[in-house]
């Protein structure tokens, strides 16, 4: 496979593995805030944390199936602090978003999800699942 087939390959892959965690995160969300009347805030570091955890799982075996078993517990650090990162990204947008824009908060998490999507392709990529 060529490099850019592989690299569109990994792409594609990502984005659906990124799908399937953003509807599990803005499920969850929803539920916490709408069912269990949670502030939004806390709720959205809560889903956040938990759907990164399930795209980790997805990635490591699906889009970046290359990484080294002995390099996990390494792995899985640097996996949690670009989510650390990307999660006081998100938090910032969406309470702008939601206290100065009066955006509702899933229309909050969309922007705060699509502006982290692209950059934690390529960060995790280069820094968490470099051949």
């Amino acid at each position: 496979m060529t490099p850019l087939r592989a690299f569109l390959r990994e792409v594609g892959v990502y984005g659906v593995c990124v799908a399937i965690a953003v509807a599990a995160d803005f499920t969850l969300l929803a539920a916490l805030v709408s069912g269990l009347k949670m502030e939004y805030v806390a709720a959205t570091a809560i889903s956040f944390v938990l759907a990164n955890a399930f795209l980790y799982g997805l990635c490591a075996r699906f889009v970046f199936a290359r990484t080294a078993r002995a390099r996990r517990p390494l792995d899985l650090a640097i996996f949690i602090t670009t989510s650390a990162v990307a999660l006081g990204v998100q938090t910032l947008i969406m309470i702008f978003a939601v206290q100065t824009l009066h955006a509702h908060y899933l229309v909050a998490k969309v922007g705060a999800a699509g502006v982290t999507f692209v950059a934690n392709f390529f960060v995790r990529r280069s820094l968490l699942f470099a051949a």
